[in-house]
């Protein structure tokens, strides 16, 4: 098991000039600002985590959402810093989450695996999602990690605007995600 051992916490200060320019600046929420979580960030994860739940495909597949289970998850995650959880924050609320982890299981580099890229529903059409996303990759390629794999299967009906963001992002498709209830 790797751990995250990156000493990045960088903090965008001034996103107008920070996002790429094909963004408009009226796309970046006004006191926008993202660092890494911590374990005193899970009061406001465990939301989130909640609505990804409900948006995606997993109660049809007779998953059952166990808060207590994401509490515990996310407590062992942010103290061992397994995976890392970046944030994005406009003023002190968490509007957007991006979680992912190392595999080297059988690779001489580390492969960044995402788990998690959500942002809340009032921030969906702002620069939240490809900030998370690029910044994930920055630090995984600070990690030396050697690439990134999104696997997306969440069901979500927001699939099609997560699979556009992750091509202009340069991800490629390398197979697919298939589910079976049990």
């Amino acid at each position: 098991m790797q751990r995250f051992t990156t000493t990045w916490l960088k903090t965008v200060t001034n996103l107008e000039t920070a996002a790429p320019p094909r963004i408009s600046p009226r796309k970046v929420p006004s006191g926008l600002n993202f660092r890494m979580a911590e374990t005193t960030d899970i009061p406001q994860l465990l939301p989130l985590a909640k609505e990804f739940f409900e948006l995606s495909a997993f109660s049809r597949l007779g998953i059952e959402y166990s808060e207590a289970n994401v509490e515990k998850y996310l407590t062992i995650l942010l103290d061992n810093m397994f995976a890392p959880s970046l944030l994005a924050l406009v003023g002190d609320n968490v509007v957007g989450w991006c979680q992912f982890q190392y595999d080297a299981s059988a690779f001489k580099k580390p492969v960044a695996v995402l788990n998690q890229l959500f942002v809340t529903k009032k921030y969906r059409r702002t620069v939240i999602g490809r900030m998370l996303l690029s910044t994930a990759m920055e630090i995984a390629k600070d990690e030396q990690a050697c690439a990134f794999i999104a696997p997306v299967n969440s069901g979500s009906a927001h699939i099609h605007s997560l699979g556009n963001l992750l091509a202009k992002g340069g991800f490629k498709m390398t197979g697919f995600i298939m589910s079976k209830e049990l």
